[in-house]
């Protein structure tokens, strides 16, 4: 298993698919489910990008195996990033982690599937390192009302650190993303006279990037980091508008709509000195084409999550249960009420030229 998996791995970092290129690999994939036994299907997802749909055995009740086609583009690489190599335990090249071993992984396990009572569906979504666009089609409560189950190799980027190397994954945190707009007082820029919305949005990243909102048990505490700035004076004035744009990775009991009231409270408490000399904010959640990831937590007592944990405590040796740092294509499904289980190869650098998956991991899953 170990040679073909990792065979399957080196062609699937020889196939370029950042998004929203992934014609070609979906099409290398459904070649594979098919010569497997798999019933496969390219679902049409916009301008020639295909989610990857294959079944097997009984539709009664199916366990789900999913992962994503797409990677991100290759930043900072001095070689071919489409190169896999090899040196001592890791392996090397673009999406090796996120999440081309996982394909791999799953495409090794179909080929030798051996069905009983339970049925398999296999997904292979486009987007997932955009907005998630493909996932947001494919899935719905038809789609997913007979898997009893959702399995993905997906990287595990714990909250819990410290658990790295045995851990998996039984939730991910939310994401929202919210536009800050500051209207300053104009002034003549040389007599600096007025209320420079650049420089009250400067305190506002300050301010937000210190910020402590409510702790998980579960899921961790909350983060925000700044996406974008944008402002500029447009004459010899000082700049009377500033967008600031957080970024926010959240956890119960904040949901994406009061946390606009959750901040903009903060905001009016920490400075109302400038609001009471007639700067003015507002807070808006920034548009997109498919809504923000909730939040997500499986349920350890469901009667199939039991099941599988028994058997990889069986394997893993002081198996910890942990939540994920960032959000993926897991949350959509979690959302649904299907307990999700995410247990990938250990690995690095994700998103950088450095990224790096474990070979012995690979064999070891």
């Amino acid at each position: 298993m170990r040679q073909t998996t990792i065979k399957l791995l080196k062609e699937l970092i020889e196939i370029p698919s950042v998004f929203p290129r992934e014609e070609r690999i979906a099409i290398f994939c459904s070649a594979f489910l098919k010569k497997n036994g798999f019933d496969v299907e390219l679902m049409p997802v916009e301008n020639n990008r295909c989610n990857l749909i294959a079944t097997k055995g009984s539709q009664k009740k199916c366990i789900l195996l999913f992962g994503h086609l797409d990677t991100v583009p290759p930043y900072n690489y001095k070689k071919d990033p489409y190169k896999m190599e090899i040196n001592g335990d890791k392996i090397t090249g673009l999406g090796s982690w996120d999440m081309k071993a996982g394909l791999a992984i799953i495409m090794s396990a179909a080929s030798r599937s051996q069905l009983n009572r339970l049925g398999v569906k296999i997904v292979f979504s486009v987007d997932e390192e955009n907005n998630s666009l493909g996932s947001h089609i494919v899935y719905s409560k038809k789609f997913l009302e007979n898997v009893v189950l959702a399995i993905t190799p997906e990287i595990v980027d714990e909250v819990d650190k410290s658990k790295r190397d045995n851990a998996i994954l039984l939730g991910r945190r939310g994401r929202a993303v919210y536009e800050i707009e500051v209207i300053g007082i104009a002034g003549h820029g040389a007599a600096l006279k007025g209320i420079s919305a650049i420089s009250v949005a400067s305190e506002i990243i300050q301010f937000a990037e210190r910020l402590k909102l409510k702790k998980d048990r579960f899921l961790g505490n909350c983060s925000i980091f700044i996406r974008k700035v944008d402002g500029e004076s447009t004459s010899l004035s000082l700049p009377e508008k500033c967008l600031v744009c957080l970024d926010v990775h959240y956890t119960p009991p904040y949901t994406q709509d009061n946390l606009i009231q959750v901040i903009r409270k903060l905001l009016e408490g920490r400075f109302s000195d400038y609001l009471a000399k007639g700067v003015r904010l507002s807070i808006k959640m920034t548009k997109r084409n498919t809504p923000y990831l909730k939040p997500y937590i499986t349920d350890r007592n469901n009667i199939y999550v039991n099941k599988v944990l028994a058997l990889l405590s069986n394997k893993i040796k002081n198996l910890k249960v942990s939540a994920g740092l960032t959000v993926a294509d897991e949350n959509i499904v979690g959302n649904f009420g299907v307990p999700v289980i995410t247990i990938g190869p250990l690995g690095g650098e994700a998103h950088s030229s450095g990224e790096w998956v474990s070979k012995k991991s690979i064999r070891d899953i």
